[in-house]
């Protein structure tokens, strides 16, 4: 009975808004960009620190790729990703799930990690579904 009153407080987009993001991940067990990977090496991620609804704001791969750089990793392929099984709250300058991916060599991983990146494996979810993917950083749709 409590749920129905306090979902009646909410607007209706709202509530269609949260329910669409807590599922739109829901189905999705693609590795995109994993099998790319090469091997003895892993992926890397950071946040691209750009808020909801702006659209000019984050860093830039080029941009992060060179904290990497300067600490002497070799960075082998760089892009613009998305954290995929996350359910971030629909509001304007709140947290994006954008985050910048870079293929690192295996050995620099503790460099990197240093520096602030993490594994994506820390991202995976139960069943061993990535929750990352590969996008195109200007449209944000996910990349084969």
């Amino acid at each position: 009975m409590m749920t129905r009153t306090v979902l009646r407080r909410w607007p209706p987009l709202f509530v269609v808004c949260a329910l669409s993001i807590g599922l739109s991940g829901c189905g999705e067990e693609s590795d995109a960009g994993d099998d790319r990977v090469g091997r003895g090496n892993v992926v890397v991620f950071a946040s691209r620190e750009r808020l909801q609804c702006d659209f000019t704001g984050g860093i830039t791969p080029q941009q992060s790729e060179q904290k990497l750089i300067r600490e002497g990793v070799d960075v082998l392929r760089s892009g613009c990703g998305g954290m995929t099984e996350v359910a971030f709250a629909a509001v304007c300058g709140g947290a994006s799930g954008d985050i910048v991916l870079h293929e690192i060599r295996s050995v620099n991983l503790d460099t990197a990690e240093r520096v602030g990146f993490g594994s994506v494996a820390e991202l995976r979810v139960p069943g061993g579904i990535p929750g990352y993917a590969w996008v195109d950083c200007e449209t944000g749709a996910r990349l084969p």
